[in-house]
């Protein structure tokens, strides 16, 4: 048993890495914003469970100020944001490859705020800029969600694709949506002793994200990596 759990641990260690050495380079994301939600795959990630409907809220507050100096001058941007995020995992009684075949789809609804203050070398003066948005994110749809178990260990394999759903208005400081087509594979498992309670998840997501049609830019791809621990 500890064989297998080694094996596991590196086999979710190692797969970012694995990817990131068959992709290569990529350019850089638009709005350095990626279409995954960072923490969104965390404890038991990898269990599918048994056939029926599963709902799942989240609700996710954030705030920060960052500071910079570009070639215009010294740039400080702040940022609020709270979304409400709802999804429902559909588990069938049907078996693809051995493993249990699901499908699920989740969307959600932000409220952002952002300022943007840059001070300009002297005699120009500072130019000041602020912007809030209340309205609906992309929409995620994954039409391919594959789980298997064997003792202890479970692991699953699904795609996900991001549909340009949510508020998106070209020039606008803050938006709910990225106005871009994205597609991700993602692979995520479970070591889960329910004896002892002694839990390791991990998961590995790429994402690929498509022209943004307003813009005409094409972001880079992306490598993520969640994982949760208790004991």
């Amino acid at each position: 048993m500890k064989g297998r759990l080694r094996r596991f641990v590196w086999l979710i260690a190692a797969t970012p890495l694995i990817v990131v050495a068959i992709h290569g380079s990529a350019i850089a994301m638009e709005g350095i914003q990626s279409p995954y939600l960072k923490g969104y795959r965390d404890f038991l990630t990898g269990v599918l469970p048994p056939p029926g409907v599963q709902f799942r809220h989240d609700l996710y507050m954030y705030s920060g100020t960052e500071r910079s100096t570009i070639p215009q001058g010294q740039l400080r941007v702040g940022f609020k944001g709270v979304s409400n995020i709802l999804g429902a995992t559909v588990v069938t009684p049907y078996e693809l490859l051995g493993g249990n075949y699901a499908f699920a789809v989740r969307g959600g609804f932000s409220d952002v705020k952002a300022d943007q203050t840059l001070v300009r070398p002297s005699p120009r003066p500072a130019v000041f800029r602020e912007g809030s948005l209340e309205a609906l994110n992309d929409v995620v749809v994954s039409p391919l969600i594959v789980g298997w178990h064997s003792g202890y260990l479970h692991w699953n394999v699904s795609t996900s694709v991001w549909l340009p759903a949510g508020n998106y208005s070209r020039g606008r400081l803050v938006n709910t949506g990225r106005n871009v087509w994205a597609l991700s594979p993602q692979i995520s498992a479970t070591y889960f002793d329910p004896k002892s309670g002694w839990e390791f998840s991990g998961a590995a997501i790429y994402v690929v994200s498509f022209k943004n049609t307003d813009t005409n830019y094409r972001s880079g791809d992306m490598v993520h990596f969640d994982y949760g621990h208790l004991e």
